[in-house]
């Protein structure tokens, strides 16, 4: 039997599969990937130059940023991300968008919650 993180795992790969490919669909749209995975010492750096979240859910391998181009340009802004982060969130229940976070907003992250595989 798979351990529940190794469900939520699937299930966010499997999601992250058809975001990219309903995404591409865009007109203008290109996504490249940023980072997926990130190992706890990194993320403790990250946290500590006040780049990241002791909460963040990369160590746990649910959560990725990408890149959004649009027109050939490259969206900087959380609210460039509008789009995507309204698709992220309706492939599942468990699906976040950093772009809607209230104290630091992260338009390029996307992210799983724990436990979704289970709601499934």
């Amino acid at each position: 039997m798979l351990s529940s993180l190794v469900s939520d795992q699937g299930l966010f790969s499997r999601l992250l599969g058809e975001f990219l490919v309903r995404a591409s669909a865009l007109p203008d749209y290109v996504l490249t990937m940023g980072e997926c995975w990130r190992s706890r010492e990194t993320q403790s750096l990250y946290v500590l130059s006040g780049r990241g979240s002791r909460a963040s859910l990369h160590p746990l391998r649910l959560a990725v940023d990408v890149e959004l181009f649009v027109a050939g340009e490259w969206q900087r802004q959380s609210e460039q991300y509008a789009k995507l982060g309204a698709l992220w969130v309706s492939l599942h229940p468990g699906c976040r968008w950093g772009g809607a976070f209230v104290s630091r907003p992260d338009g390029n992250h996307f992210e799983l919650l724990r436990g979704s595989a289970a709601s499934t």
